[in-house]
């Protein structure tokens, strides 16, 4: 058995030996080897076959040599290891306890780091943001209105089209008519209104008369105190009526805290011009304009 552990050290310190003449030939990194042929076999160029230990070794070599003199073989015989330091005590805890920290037995427990906490998304909605209005899914279908028309002539106004039975017609002059939708059909607490009026000047009318008529319309309404909030598109857009020929726009306000919209039309015919107004709720205005689109596909005049 002491054979053996000498030789064991003998080749540890051969192994040495050759890792320190390795590392010699590498230098340092800045250094540029000057490559050069060698005169004779080069002694590291062996393979585990041909490899002689004996061959690289001094006649003289005796391994007791590099012993030390209080080196005592009896603690590794037969792989048994005197454990009076504690080394497998500490090494079992390692493989147990990955925490240890390994410089020896009776260390302190290295603490993991703490887990960064995971941000979470913000969901109350931030006073700087500007929320967007977002209809629900499960918002029901607007119920389309159920309604008949008639045919409404007026010889004062020379016009005709047809307007939606059941609607109380109210004011009527010479020069307008208003219609307005029965109080137990009103849709979002707000009665719609169909006005339809006349305005006779003195000379041929034309787009430009119809445009600035729809412009004066505008305004007032804005003046009304009963609607608030009132806005209008910034320019109004061509339009038609029967074969006359004027200016469109919409409008949105606030009655009652019932926010409305409507659509006005004022064409030019003559030395007259013509106007047609439907209001109704915002909510279900897509609805009601269905009535404006009925008024000029029967729109004539007589």
């Amino acid at each position: 058995m002491r054979k053996r552990s000498v030789a064991c050290l003998c080749l540890l310190l051969i192994a040495v030996m050759l890792l320190s003449a390795c590392d010699g030939i590498g230098g340092d990194p800045a250094f540029t080897a000057v490559p050069m042929i060698p005169s004779e076999p080069n002694p590291f160029d062996v393979t585990p076959e041909d490899f002689d230990l004996e061959e690289y070794l001094p006649e003289d070599f005796d391994p007791e040599d590099y012993i030390p003199e209080d080196y005592a073989f009896e603690d590794y015989e037969d792989d048994e290891f005197d454990d009076d330091d504690g080394y497998f005590e500490m090494g079992s805890a390692l493989l147990d306890n990955p925490g240890v920290a390994a410089g020896g037995p009776g260390l302190p427990v290295a603490q993991e780091p703490s887990p960064t906490p995971h941000q979470v998304p913000r969901l109350t909605p931030d006073p700087s943001e500007t929320p967007i209005a977002v209809d629900p899914l499960d918002k029901p279908t607007q119920k389309p209105l159920d309604l008949s028309y008639v045919k409404y002539e007026s010889a004062p106004m020379g016009i005709s089209f047809d307007r939606p039975a059941g609607w109380k017609e109210d004011n009527p002059a010479d020069s307008n008519v208003q219609f307005m939708e029965p109080e137990t059909a009103a849709r979002g607490g707000y009665r719609a209104m169909l006005t339809v009026r006349v305005v006779h000047r003195g000379s041929r009318q034309d787009t430009s008369q119809a445009k600035a008529l729809l412009t004066e319309v505008l305004e007032e309404m804005a003046l009304n105190t009963m609607w608030v909030d009132f806005t209008s598109d910034p320019s109004s857009s061509t339009a038609s009526l029967g074969n006359a020929n004027g200016h469109h726009a919409y409008y949105r306000a606030v009655f009652n805290g019932i926010p409305l919209r409507g659509r006005i039309i004022v064409v030019a015919r003559g030395n007259a011009l013509y106007m047609v107004r439907l209001t109704s709720t915002a909510e279900f205005y897509s609805l009601y304009e269905d009535i404006y689109r009925r008024v000029r596909e029967t729109w004539s005049f007589i």
